[in-house]
């Protein structure tokens, strides 16, 4: 039987073959127009990926975190054209960057690898299942809640002392509000009153949960 932690371990070890890259905060990676042949496994730093609307506006789909791959749409993609999706750098990152080819011929000789890619995919079809329920809430209050909950899970780092999650990305208002199909200041202005709620706070440019019941209590109604 496949073993994760074998296979993540080989899937890492391939990565760190490959050419190291270096991106500076907010350059593009991949634009919407190339053709890709190659992933990006991240070494450091965030990732957004993003689309333009025929209105101009951009979407954020997927943030990429430490230890993921992108763009796994490659896989499924014969052609390597590209669906539409930027890929920029949301913090100075450092990128691994190897060949479909390359990856393919591994997974076929290596099941513990197929499977520890496997997850990482289906990982990522969840998150794209959350960002479309979080669309389906009525109220943008809720919309809000619901993203801020998948940020805690996906990002959060518990602190014992305070029992607080420290959601350890740079989330702007902009990016949820990208990602939830609302503008920045309904965003701003919803975050706010979460923070006088006292259910979150931010610490700069981060986002504290204070009280994770709270703010998951509308969805368990």
């Amino acid at each position: 039987m496949p073993n994760l932690l074998v296979g993540e371990k080989h899937l890492k070890s391939i990565f760190q073959k490959g050419q190291l890259l270096y991106f500076q905060k907010d350059e593009i990676i991949l634009p919407a127009s190339d053709i890709a042949t190659h992933f990006y496994w991240i070494e450091s730093g965030l990732i957004r990926s993003f689309v333009i609307t025929p209105s101009g506006e951009r979407n954020v789909y997927v943030i990429y975190k430490h230890q993921e791959f992108f763009p796994w749409w490659l896989f499924k993609n014969t052609g390597h054209t590209n669906i539409g999706l930027f890929y920029e750098a949301k913090t100075r990152v450092s990128l691994r960057k190897v060949s479909k080819d390359s990856i393919l011929d591994a997974m076929n000789k290596d099941p513990h690898l197929s499977y520890a890619v496997l997850q990482q995919v289906l990982r990522f079809t969840e998150v794209f299942g959350i960002l479309i329920k979080s669309r389906g809430y009525r109220l943008v209050r809720d919309r809000v809640r619901y993203y801020l909950y998948f940020l805690a899970s996906r990002y959060g780092r518990y602190r014992r002392e305070s029992g607080e999650i420290f959601i350890d990305a740079p989330i702007t208002h902009q990016d949820i509000a990208s990602s939830l199909g609302t503008t920045r200041e309904t965003v701003t202005r919803e975050i706010q009153s979460l923070i006088r709620e006292n259910i979150i706070d931010q610490e700069g440019h981060f986002i504290v949960v204070k009280d994770y019941k709270k703010l998951k209590l509308v969805f368990d109604e």
